[in-house]
């Protein structure tokens, strides 16, 4: 089987992560995988890539019409049996190789979108959908218009070997210049649903029960000056550290706890890799992270969307060490049963399987 996976960009974030997983996970088990994007620095983990000049978000930009001929080609050149597209930029194309080559198409949903007038309209769906949680198939159903018969549920995973911690803690945090206990960290787009300024005002209540604890802020976005506006309103310099060029996999080294505050979350693929680190996690409940965590037995839920509540969620796992390693340990378990790459790209797989059976059966 010949798949063409598409996305607007593979530079670093959750689709460009996404991508790389399943193209590495489905070549595992024999599939042969072309990415096209504009590139990016994930380029360099796939196999096959192929360079479409995508610039624009617009879907019907005629900047489109030179990916779309070269994406064409492509596909007759190569006899692409399937193309899975992951953005709706992408979506669009597929719909359009779909009606001059005939080639099948699934439509990977990641995240939720507005549902205003147009894209309800304008759906643009795949013979089969995939979602990557319950909450983005609610979502694709009740806000958008979708046939639930037509999606499937395929949770992201994660290359856990690779994830798995290579170095000693607190060298790790040595390395960063960040020693201290406890070391609390997030790994987001600087984006207000991610709500940093939440974890913050938490983290500052943290102090007066461990006066040596330190944040560490990875990612880069819009929020960042106002996030470092709170910082110096309420004299936590020193004490909250935001990187912007540094790796996911050296912030999440080093912790002791990573939390995602988020008021919305697709999926959340950082849980994934804090818990192949070996790292606690405590998080919001919304979303996809209903899917991955277990309250008490994988990581910790704050329920109300207040400091305070995350305060205490995170002290449950400072206060008891016992319980805080019975959760790493559970936690690795279940990524290795439901969250592993080589287990997206088997469910995955299926869902290709079930499309190109139907075609041999028309």
């Amino acid at each position: 089987m010949k798949v063409l996976l598409l996305a607007n960009h593979l530079r670093p974030g959750g689709i460009a992560t996404y991508i790389v997983n399943l193209a590495q996970g489905l070549e595992r088990k024999g599939v042969e995988v072309i990415a096209a994007s504009q590139g990016g620095e994930e380029t360099k983990r796939i196999k096959t890539h192929f360079f479409i000049p995508l610039k624009t978000k617009f879907i019907f930009s005629p900047r489109l019409s030179m990916s779309y001929l070269q994406l064409q080609s492509l596909v007759q050149e190569k006899k692409i049996d399937l193309v899975h597209a992951n953005t709706r930029i992408t979506q669009f194309l597929a719909f359009l190789l779909n009606k001059s080559t005939g080639i099948k198409r699934v439509c990977g949903f990641h995240g939720f979108y507005r549902p205003h007038f147009f894209r309800r309209l304008i759906k643009l769906g795949g013979d089969l959908n995939i979602a990557v949680s319950e909450e983005v198939k609610r979502h694709l159903v009740a806000d958008l218009g979708f046939n639930p018969a037509s999606i499937r549920v395929v949770p992201s995973g994660i290359d856990i070997e690779r994830w798995a911690r290579k170095e000693d803690k607190a060298l790790a945090q040595k390395r960063l210049g960040l020693e201290g206990y406890p070391l609390v960290g997030i790994v987001a787009r600087l984006a207000p649903e991610k709500q940093h300024l939440l974890l913050i005002e938490a983290f500052s209540l943290l102090l007066s029960a461990y006066p040596g604890a330190k944040l560490v802020i990875a990612g880069r976005g819009r929020e960042e000056e106002k996030i470092r506006r709170e910082i110096r309103k309420r004299s936590l310099e020193g004490k909250v550290y935001i990187f912007s060029d540094i790796s996911a996999e050296d912030v999440l080294e080093s912790l002791d706890i990573f939390v995602l505050p988020s008021l919305k979350e697709g999926f959340g693929l950082s849980v994934l890799e804090a818990q192949a680190k070996g790292v606690a996690v405590v998080c919001s409940y919304v979303g996809g992270l209903k899917d991955i965590v277990r309250q008490r037995e994988n990581g910790v839920f704050f329920y109300e969307n207040h400091p305070q509540a995350l305060k205490n969620a995170m002290l449950e796992l400072l206060q008891n060490n016992d319980f805080c390693e019975k959760i790493k340990a559970k936690a690795r378990v279940i990524l290795k049963e439901r969250f592993s790459h080589l287990k997206m790209a088997e469910l995955t797989l299926s869902v290709y399987n079930e499309i190109l059976a139907k075609q041999e059966g028309s």
